[in-house]
C-alpha cells in the first residue's frame, strides 16, 4: 500500500511537472513577485505552496480535502494519457533506470 501511494504521488508530480512546462511562447512563472531581480525565501516558498495547492486540488476530484487511493489511481492514468511517456516516465517504480527500448534496468545497470 505504501509503495502504491508513493508511486501514485510520484506519477502525479511528474504529470504536474510535464503539464507545467511552458510552451515556446509562454513565459515561465516568475516567483520574484516584487520584481526586484532577486527571489527571497518567502517568495520561493509562496510560489511552491501555490503550485502544491493546485496539484492537490487537481488530485482531490471530489473536493473533500482528502486524496483517496482511487483519486491517486485516476491521476496516474491521466498522467499516462497526457503523454508522460514522452517526458521520460516509463512506469515502474520511481528511480528505476530504463534502457533506450524502455526495458527496466536494475540498480547497477543490468536487466532486472
Amino acid at each position: 500500500m505504501k509503495h502504491t501511494l508513493i508511486f501514485a504521488l510520484s506519477a502525479a508530480l511528474i504529470a504536474t511537472v510535464a503539464q507545467a512546462q511552458p510552451g515556446p511562447s509562454a513565459e515561465p512563472p516568475n516567483p520574484d513577485t516584487d520584481r526586484d531581480g532577486k527571489v527571497t525565501f518567502a517568495e520561493f516558498t509562496a510560489s511552491q505552496a501555490a503550485r502544491q495547492s493546485r496539484m492537490f486540488s487537481r488530485m482531490d476530484t471530489n473536493k473533500d480535502g482528502k486524496i483517496t487511493q482511487g483519486e491517486m489511481d485516476a491521476m496516474a492514468q491521466r498522467a499516462e494519457a497526457a503523454g508522460s511517456q514522452s517526458a521520460g516516465w516509463r512506469g515502474g517504480r520511481p528511480g528505476r533506470r530504463h534502457d533506450a527500448a524502455g526495458r527496466q534496468q536494475g540498480r547497477r545497470g543490468h536487466q532486472g
